[in-house]
């Protein structure tokens, strides 16, 4: 991963401690039941982190998976479509925990 890419998925993550903090605890919970789940089944638990849909407002959601990934706790084992409607469809990864 970039040097520039890293450092602006940690300000992402800067601008929202409080959510970055409550996500990890999600993700953790997420992984130790061992299914497969996407960051919006942390988003279901944590809100989104800017509390509002918008463009460029929730980067730090794609981020913090990124961050457990690095830390060992998660590992991507594929990819599906998003469910809310809000995110039309895109494609988000398919996690599962390693803890």
């Amino acid at each position: 991963m970039s040097d520039l890419k890293q450092e602006g998925m940690q300000l992402a993550l800067d601008m929202q401690p409080d959510w970055a903090d409550q996500a990890l605890i999600a993700i953790l919970q997420l992984a130790k039941q061992g299914i497969e789940f996407t960051s919006e089944d942390v988003l279901a638990i944590t809100g989104l982190p800017s509390g509002a849909v918008g463009q460029h407002k929730n980067n730090a959601s794609g981020a913090i998976m990124n961050k457990a990934a690095r830390a060992g706790w998660i590992r991507k084992v594929g990819y599906g479509k998003a469910k809310r409607k809000a995110s039309h469809g895109a494609v988000l990864a398919i996690w599962v925990g390693n803890v």
